[in-house]
Formats: C-alpha cells, structure tokens, sequence
C-alpha cells in the first residue's frame, strides 16, 4: 500500500510539474499573420506538454528555450530563432522569425472583443446572478447588479482578461465552432470561482431553430403523380417533413444532399428538383430504386 501511494504521489507532482512547465507558454499561444514570405502564418501551439510552431504548408517544429528572454530555438532548423515581442503592457503582439540573413515578421491575431459581447447568467447560489459584457472604446465593459460596472484588460492568454479591482482573472470559453458560450471567472481577492453560461448563444440557437423551421416550409405543398393515380401531401410537422397520401404516410429526414430527404429504415427518398430560378418544379419520389415523378399542384 506504502509503494502504491508513493507511486500516486510522483505521478501528481509530475503531472503538477508538467502543468507549470507548459503554463509559461500561454502567453504564445496562437496564430501569427505573415506577409512576404512563402506562407501566411505561423501557428503556436502546445502538443503533448512540448512548445511548438508550425510555418502553415511548410512544416512544424519544437520550440527551444534559449538563454535570452522570449527567444526559442526551432530544433528541425539549427541556428534558426523565433523572437516574440511585446508592448508596452507586456502582452505578446508579434514574432521574428530568423534564418541567417533572413527574418520574417508575424502579427499575432486576437480576438475582436464583439465575441465576447452578452449577457451571461451565473450559476445559482453564487454572489452574482447575471452580467452584461459590452464593448466600450476599444475595451471590454462589465456591469453587474451586485459590484456595478468595470473594465477588463487583455492579457498576453487568448480570451483571458484581467479586472484590476478585485484582482480577478476572466477567461472565456468556447465550443468547437469556436463560439464564446461561457466564463469562468477567478476572483483571487476572495479565493473563489465563478462561472457562467452565455444567455446571447442559447438565443442565437433558438433563432437558427426558428430559421431552420421556416426553410422547410418551401417544400410544403400538394404534388400531383398523375402517372400513378395519387397526390403526395407535403407538410412541416414541428420542425420535420412528413408526407402523406392514400399510399402510406410518414416522417422523412434530410439527407447530405441538398433538397433530399429519406425514411428512416426504409428504402424511401424524395428530391425536389430545382428551376434556375430557384423554383420546385418536381419532386422525384423513389421507392425501393423505382423512381417516380410528381409536379407541384396548380
């Protein structure tokens, strides 16, 4: 039992250690625009606990600390360099990247501050019910019912701001879309957390709903195969195609092809076919590989 916890014990002072190490590297972090040179940007990123950076379309590399400030090595080009510089507030704004006789200059890219712009609402419980995040002259405004209104400055970490006045760290977080939906906010001064779900993303999905619904009332309608002896009946049910006629009747979902549905677990499809103009002008009803064609009722 003594050997199983002195082997825990190093493993969470490794993993402790190997958090600290790469923490230091944040402030890198990236993406760098580049002009004049055979690639658009350089890319610095964290992989498996090593600093990285990658020169897009040419190749990538491990990053070496070096005995000088904010200089690294790149080990896949010996003697080459990747300086970082920074302002006058000590946040990182740029790169040389230096081969030789040769440098190339990157911009780092942030974040306009409108990703951040919203109304969040905070976890029950807590000190704080809700906060507005607005942008106010190039910064970041938040106003809450319970400490009032401040300014949160940018910090050298990609969506991590810094409020001055209770010494609190705010750091956004995003879904894979890359969209803002929430903050966790580190108020050092009082020793707690506090996080927050962004109310602005909850209704720009319910509005895509709403957008979504409304687009499939195009196909709504009556279309005649006069062929067959019988109408199929196209309705919006709750956000979803069903059709029905004298033949049978049932829900039908789209498909990767545009303006193509199928039944679910039956060899069923049906493809409105469209004029330049953006008009149905047939819906091409396939059962069982026999397709069969019906026209919009007058």
């Amino acid at each position: 039992m003594k050997k199983l916890s002195l082997l825990t014990l190093v493993a969470l002072f490794s993993f402790i250690a190997s958090a600290q190490d790469t923490e230091k590297y944040q402030k890198y972090l990236g993406n760098y625009t580049v002009e004049n040179a055979p690639f658009e940007k350089i890319i610095i990123s964290l992989q498996g606990g090593s600093f990285w950076g990658e020169t897009v379309g040419q190749g990538d590399s491990e990053l070496l600390e070096s005995d000088v400030e904010n200089t690294f090595e790149i080990e896949a080009l010996p003697g080459a360099t990747l300086v970082f510089k920074m302002n006058e507030s000590n946040i990182v704004t740029a790169l040389t990247l230096a081969m030789g006789d040769n440098s190339v200059d990157g911009i780092r890219e942030f974040p306009t501050l409108s990703d951040y712009a919203g109304h969040y609402e905070f976890e029950e419980g807590g000190p704080v019910v809700e906060m507005e995040i607005g942008e106010e002259d190039g910064l970041l405004s938040v106003e809450t019912a319970e400490f009032g209104k401040s300014t949160i400055e940018n910090t050298s970490r990609i969506d991590v701001f810094y409020e001055s006045n209770y010494d609190s760290d705010f750091m956004f977080q995003r879904n894979d879309e890359g969209v803002v939906t929430g903050i966790q906010i580190n108020v050092k001064s009082q020793g707690m957390t506090l996080k927050a779900k962004r109310e602005m993303l909850v209704m720009e999905e319910e509005v895509q709903e709403v957008l979504e619904e409304m687009s499939l009332d195009f196909y709504v309608g009556d279309y005649d195969f006069s062929d067959m002896g019988f109408t199929l009946t196209i309705e919006n049910r709750d956000g979803r195609i069903y059709a029905f006629s004298d033949q049978g009747e049932g829900f039908m979902e789209p498909t990767d092809t545009e303006h193509k549905f199928e039944a679910d677990g039956m060899d069923v499809s049906i493809e409105f076919m469209m004029s330049e103009e953006g008009e149905i002008t047939e819906l091409v009803l396939n059962y069982q590989g026999t397709p069969m064609s019906g026209t919009p009722a007058k």
